[in-house]
């Protein structure tokens, strides 16, 4: 079978548009508009993203990681102009739909992530240019493009979620190379503190996502039936009991799949929404997980759907995250004093944020080339986050 050139494809529908477009014209002027679903920016990104060259692999992984860019990386961001228009085309667009098959389960592919974790990489490369040249503006606002996408990567599945925390970190640790070597800047200090105060998800996107993640497995389920019929008339004490496990219509089945874990993730969350401390969370949400656990041992179609789902750290994750925010605008109040007195401050402010995971001010300790934040309390049940170094230009500061 002959090959189709992607590249081809593309030119083809291109020329398909501009006839579209030249026939329309004809009856009249009609204004035409963008797209007003941000997902079909973000696919046309993806398709005209060019790979990295083999030659510079390295270098360019080198510079995501904070290294100088030369003039080779330079060159091929360059070459990747048309995808970051799109991009910014895109983060402006309110409405983000992916268009997800869920029908599928947990089988449907969400490839979205993956593509859009190699613009996030492109973009990092590209604040780190513009940081290098002297302008910090543009390299803060493009790194916080980072943080607009991962708005948009989603929170209608577990696994979107987990991907749209993970943009916000590369996001954060590009804002934190910008800081490192832009000279004070009260006004731009002050815009990105007004940034950091617009979440881009909440509780609320956090627990659809958990239960968005239930729905995908029974939909997986439903096209296990036969099986989970055959698993019940195995385990079934006697005869009357098998013969009703063989005639048990389907929904009594999903029914009976799914109320032992929604029942669990009813409570948890509302254990994770409550006013207990971070550590009182996880010890209640893990004495749930374990109890669901030995109840549907027993149970075979209930536990299909328990070793399906997330019980284990449920929660320890997304209260990390939010730590990691709020640590890094505590830093970003840091670098407002610096700004403001030309000195780094001698201990961190009452009304500065508060580390989720301990309840208390994070540790604050200046070093040669900055200072450090890290948690008060190290002894953070399912486990905390690294001490986080940020270096001050200014050494008449220190």
């Amino acid at each position: 079978m002959r090959k189709i050139n992607p590249r081809a494809t593309i030119v083809f529908c291109c020329v398909c548009a501009i006839t579209g477009l030249a026939r329309g014209a004809t009856h009249g002027s009609t204004r035409l508009s963008d797209p007003n679903n941000a997902a079909l920016l973000y696919y046309q990104a993806f398709l005209l993203l060019p790979e990295v060259p083999a030659r510079i692999q390295s270098q360019y992984e080198d510079v995501i990681r904070g290294d100088q860019p030369n003039a080779e990386v330079r060159r091929y961001v360059r070459r990747c102009r048309k995808t970051l228009e799109l991009v910014e085309m895109a983060v402006r667009v309110p409405e983000c739909d992916w268009g997800v098959p869920y029908s599928l389960g947990l089988r449907a592919p969400q490839p979205q992530f993956p593509e859009a974790r190699k613009l996030a990489a492109l973009l990092r490369v590209n604040t780190q240019i513009l940081a290098s040249d002297g302008d910090y503006a543009g390299a803060l606002r493009q790194a916080l493009t980072i943080r607009r996408i991962a708005r948009h990567i989603g929170h209608s599945s577990l696994v979107l979620h987990i991907g749209s925390n993970d943009l916000e970190r590369i996001a954060l640790a590009s804002v934190r190379d910008v800081l490192g070597v832009m000279p004070p800047n009260v006004a731009l200090l002050q815009w990105l503190r007004r940034e950091f105060a617009q979440p881009i998800a909440d509780f609320e996107d956090y627990s659809g996502a958990l239960r968005a993640d239930v729905e995908m497995a029974i939909q997986s389920l439903r096209g296990n039936l036969e099986n989970m019929r055959d698993l019940l008339v195995t385990t079934a004490q006697d005869e009357q009991s098998r013969e009703q496990a063989r005639t048990v219509v389907e929904e009594v089945l999903i029914q009976h799949a799914r109320e032992p874990y929604v029942t669990f993730l009813d409570k948890a969350l509302q254990v994770m929404g409550s006013d207990m401390t971070y550590a009182q969370k996880h010890a209640e949400i893990e004495r749930l997980g374990k109890k669901l656990k030995a109840e549907s041992a027993t149970d075979p179609v209930a536990h299909s759907l328990v070793i399906a789902c997330r019980v284990e750290d449920l929660g320890d994750a997304e209260a990390r995250h939010q730590a990691r925010l709020a640590l890094f605008r505590t830093a970003v109040e840091i670098y407002l004093v610096i700004a403001e007195t030309d000195q780094l401050p001698q201990h961190l402010a009452d009304d500065w944020p508060t580390d989720p995971l301990t309840g208390r001010k994070f540790d604050y300790q200046i070093t040669e080339t900055g200072f450090l934040l890290r948690h008060a309390d190290e002894n953070i049940p399912g486990g905390g986050l690294q001490p986080f170094e940020f270096a001050v230009p200014d050494s008449d500061a220190m």
